[in-house]
């Protein structure tokens, strides 16, 4: 049935543009004097003009009629007493602070309890029939049209929810006046990941856990179900949990001098494991006994990032007890990332030519950081892992030599070149390692990065292919939504192998390429874009993990010792202090990587994080996004249910028509 009224519709369209207008004026752009004063005029025009058409349809009629628009009125009453009190109250500067909260609460929510009953009560009445002011004739015939009571029942829902909207605004601002907080946001403390998992199961002891805490503390409790799990995964946790006040002794021997301090402590293994301990290298007498983690005792300070990232410190410390400290040497003096002041000017001009970063996630993995500065030494004999970060020099043939008699001893070396380098020829290291470095700068115009919104970026290519290799496991098990940011980056092509005659050459494996759109920016040709016929698209190799196990004495390899290992990127800004911030992935492939060279590739898997990942805007973005959050979301969701009022209104009439 058609519920015809004494206005139309748009009549409420006019005043909800007027209080956008005031909106506008007042707030939005309240700092446009120009801009300012003609909204707010125009909202008020607006205002008045639609509460005098419903004064005057009030006056025209009568019956049902006359009751809804009355109805309708005192909304408009309400919106105008709320406009009133803003003006003249809230609005005024020389108020005291009570009087403006008093009187800002009070005009905001009789505009909620006016506006809201307002829009209920349109919705119900739709739109057919209510085009424009019907003819004064009309209102006897149309009387039984009227529904009043559904008028009034939309009203009073409407009234019900302004209602609960006020009393969440009263009981805010009451909260934020007495300075009290409550934090409901998503928590939950990170579980044992699979790298932790790996660490505990390599240990030939049990793995004793003393949590000292008080007797009754969430913080406890959320860290006992953590080692619970490790315990469930791996059968070799014993958890512990002591007061430091009623166990004096057993806290005096660990040093244990505050609450919320957590001992990890190696077990004593079982007499039959002695032997093996004598002759695992990870084992050694070196390795720390007991590692500590210290937590806040107040669950609200510690939930705030040390649960949600306590996976990441057990294996901090886990690292420590499992092995002993290995030596990690990073070549200085050509210019590398790790030595910016040998760079010369382009330290300065180059954000990206530092790392600083990656030293200290060694010290992590439980390595010490030394300097190796070549010019013909060689490399020491307790070198771990050699480190040559991007140097921007050319490595004097004696230092090239130095390396591959380093690498033909069973060494480790994580070789990374740059296509700014001035360093093009590998020497002796192209036919150990098996690869050759192409200074052609990859390019992609289908999978980069947006930063500048011009052609340029197509230099900040996007890639997730990687090999099943375990010096990138995270990556490979990250999937197709899982990639890193290539910035300028070089390519590797494949090497013949010198080998003596007779052996097996060394293992090579592309372990990290290009997507299928990439392609070689060759000079001459248009920057930064593809050039049919000069250049191709290709899936072009950007790292490679070498290793050649022929050499080892069959003692080693029953040892599990490992040979040669080598990876070799074309990209020096992956290991670069803006990425190894900011992109957690590449963090993961940097561990791996270090891991898969320290014969620890049994160790690599996944950090558990629960920590929410920060989501960054410009100051423009942030505009829109405030806007679209509290006006275009509520806006597209009631426009969707009053398009399916309208279409389910205008079917129900063909239907009585037909």
């Amino acid at each position: 049935m058609a519920m015809k009224t004494s206005t139309p519709w748009w009549i409420t369209g006019v005043l909800f543009f007027g209080l956008l207008c005031l909106f506008a004026g007042q707030r939005a752009l309240a700092h446009l004097d120009t801009t300012s004063t003609v909204l707010t005029g125009l909202g008020l025009l607006c205002v008045i003009g639609a509460t005098g058409v419903r004064v005057w349809a009030f006056t025209r009629e009568s019956g049902r009629r006359r009751a809804v628009e009355g109805v309708m009125l005192i909304c408009h009453a309400g919106i105008g007493i709320a406009l009133l009190l803003y003006f003249f109250v809230a609005a005024k500067e020389d108020v005291s602070h009570k009087t403006y909260i008093m009187a800002t609460v009070a005009w905001l929510i009789l505009i909620g309890l006016s506006s809201i009953p307002l829009f209920m009560i349109e919705a119900s009445l739709g739109f057919v029939g209510r085009d424009w002011f019907p003819a004064k004739g009309e209102k006897v015939a149309d009387e039984a049209a009227v529904e009043l009571f559904r008028v009034k029942e939309m009203a009073l829902n409407g009234l019900t929810i302004a209602l609960a909207a006020a009393f969440l605004m009263v009981t805010c601002n009451t909260m934020k006046d007495r300075d009290i907080s409550k934090d409901v946001s998503y928590f939950k403390t990170s579980g044992p990941g699979s790298a932790t998992v790996a660490m505990v199961n390599k240990m030939n002891a049990p793995l004793r856990v003393l949590l000292f805490f008080p007797d009754v503390n969430q913080v406890a409790d959320e860290v006992e179900s953590y080692f619970r799990q490790l315990g469930d995964a791996t059968g070799k946790v014993v958890v512990e949990r002591h007061d430091r006040l009623v166990s004096p002794t057993l806290a005096k021997e660990h040093k244990v001098n505050a609450d919320g301090t957590i001992v990890l402590l190696r077990g004593e293994p079982d007499k039959k494991d002695d032997k093996k301990k004598e002759e695992k290298k990870d084992e050694g007498p070196q390795a720390s006994q007991s590692e500590k983690i210290t937590l806040p005792t107040d669950f609200s300070k510690a939930r705030r990032d040390k649960l949600r990232e306590f996976d990441g410190d057990v294996q901090k410390a886990l690292m420590k007890v499992v092995r002993a400290k290995r030596v990690a040497y990073f070549s200085v003096g050509h210019g590398e990332l790790n030595d910016p002041k040998s760079t010369g000017p382009m330290e300065t001009q180059d954000p990206l030519a530092r790392s600083t970063l990656l030293k200290q996630l060694m010290s992590l993995l439980n390595y010490e950081v030394k300097d190796w500065d070549g010019f013909g030494k060689p490399v020491p004999d307790d070198c771990t892992i050699l480190f040559v970060l991007g140097p921007r020099h050319e490595l004097l043939e004696e230092e090239l030599k130095a390396i591959d008699d380093y690498l033909e001893r069973g060494g480790s070396l994580l070789l990374v070149l740059d296509p700014q380098s001035q360093m093009r020829d590998l020497g002796p290291l192209e036919g150990r390692l098996g690869v050759h470095f192409d200074p052609g700068v990859l390019m992609d115009d289908h999978e980069f990065m947006v930063q500048q919104h011009n052609n340029s970026d197509h230099r900040l290519i996007l890639t997730n292919q990687f090999s099943s290799h375990a010096s990138v496991t995270t990556l490979s098990r990250g999937g197709v939504r899982s990639g890193i940011l290539l910035i300028e980056s070089g390519h590797l092509e494949p090497h013949d192998f010198m080998v003596e005659q007779g052996k097996e050459p060394p293992k090579r494996t592309w372990v990290v390429r290009s997507m299928a759109s990439s392609f070689v920016d060759v000079p001459g040709g248009r920057q930064f874009e593809y050039d049919d016929g000069s250049e191709k698209r290709d899936r072009y190799n950007i790292a490679a993990a070498v290793e050649d196990d022929s050499g080892k004495s069959d003692k080693e390899k029953e040892e599990e010792k490992t040979g040669m290992r080598a990876m070799v990127f074309a990209d020096s800004e992956v290991f670069s202090d803006v990425l190894l911030r900011k992109v957690p992935l590449v963090q993961a492939l940097v561990v791996d990587a270090v891991k898969w060279l320290g014969g620890e590739e049994d160790l690599a898997g996944e950090t558990i994080s629960e920590k929410d990942v920060l989501i960054e805007h410009t100051k423009s973005e942030d505009v829109v996004w405030f806007y679209l959050s509290i006006v275009g979301a509520p806006v597209l969701i009631l426009g969707l249910g009053l398009s399916g009022v309208m279409w389910r209104r205008r079917r129900a009439q063909r239907r009585k028509r037909s």
